[in-house]
């Protein structure tokens, strides 16, 4: 796979395993190559746009509940604040994200699919590490 610039929502295979599959990588897609080193980081980037996801949709909608701000987050998630805002930083530069301040958050690029970043992301973890996603 060629390592230019593409789409943040091109979801499409962007490397190769060790078997000669295809298929999509999203430590690639941020032009991070020491990625994907440890399953335990990969699900603390999906509970992070899980996160996201289900904050933005709770501000749209008037909502009660968790916003989406880093504290939010860090709360539900367990994650220290700085843990969780390191992760939205990097969702930002990949623009997955875009970042708001006072209070301090991140919320889905709206010019993407938020849900299909999620899934890619969910599939890349299951083919990765041979187990599902936990829930929580």
């Amino acid at each position: 796979m060629n390592d230019e610039a593409r789409e943040p929502f091109d979801f499409n295979p962007n490397s190769t395993n060790g078997k000669g599959e295809d298929y999509y990588d999203p430590w690639t897609a941020m032009r991070i190559h020491c990625g994907g080193y440890g399953s335990e980081v990969d699900l603390d980037v999906i509970r992070v746009l899980r996160a996201i996801a289900v904050g933005s949709r709770n501000c749209i909608e008037g909502l009660e509940g968790p916003k989406g701000y880093v504290t939010d987050i860090a709360e539900q998630t367990g994650m220290s604040a700085s843990h969780v805002e390191l992760i939205q930083y990097m969702l930002c530069s990949a623009d997955w994200c875009d970042y708001g301040t006072s209070p301090r958050g991140c919320f889905p690029n709206w010019d993407g699919d938020f849900e299909a970043l999620i899934a890619a992301w969910e599939k890349y973890y299951e083919q990765q590490w041979g187990e599902p996603v936990p829930l929580a």
